[in-house]
């Protein structure tokens, strides 16, 4: 059959080449609804892991850094504080109390003094904070202390020394910001010394 009495073209046949297909309004609105749909997944998917994360994070307590954020205090000056320990070193957190405030430093101060005593090529690469129940209520005694005293940390942490001090217990990280070991409160110094030397591995 010949081309003339079939009444039809090539382009008849297949339909409009691509030359000829004309961006309608519609089709850019799906276009742009498309994209949209994709993006927002995306970032719900990276939310929703970051919500993940966190919540695991907080439950089992194995580090004290947020993946998001650093390990600050805030001194009696108003000003931030990192801890200042090598690649080999630890930082100790506990509480002390406002209201004993005055035995409480003693007590530590003699805690860091034998822990120094006893295995030097520990106890120097240990960092003690202590971190003020009554916010600025301790701030007073900070320049006494032979330990970093701080009125503030950053809410998660603040309520990671909180829980700690509630179990009777103080926080051994390592430089990384790892628990190295939940370490029970003891009465005298020598054992308290002895309860945070044998956490530091």
């Amino acid at each position: 059959m010949s081309r003339a009495a079939s009444g039809r073209t090539k382009s008849d046949t297949c339909g409009p080449t691509l030359a000829s297909r004309r961006v309608t309004p519609g089709l850019v609105t799906e276009f742009v609804c498309l994209t949209i749909l994709v993006l927002s997944g995306a970032r719900l998917g990276v939310v929703g892991a970051r919500q993940v994360k966190l919540y695991q994070y907080s439950r089992n307590e194995n580090s004290l850094i947020p993946g998001t954020g650093s390990f600050l205090g805030i001194d009696a000056d108003g000003r931030e504080r990192e801890p200042r320990i090598d690649a080999s070193g630890y930082l100790l957190v506990f509480v002390v109390h406002h209201r004993s405030i005055d035995s409480e430093i003693n007590f530590w101060d003699d805690v860091e003094a034998l822990t120094t005593q006893a295995r030097p090529e520990v106890g120097r690469r240990i960092e003690y904070w202590g971190i003020c129940d009554d916010g600025k209520g301790c701030d007073a005694r900070q320049p006494t202390a032979h330990f970093t005293v701080l009125g503030y940390l950053e809410p998660f942490g603040m309520r990671i020394a909180a829980q700690a001090d509630t179990r009777g217990e103080v926080l051994l990280y390592n430089r990384s910001g790892s628990l190295q070991g939940h370490v029970p409160r003891a009465l005298s110094v020598r054992n308290q010394a002895d309860l945070i030397l044998n956490n530091c591995r």
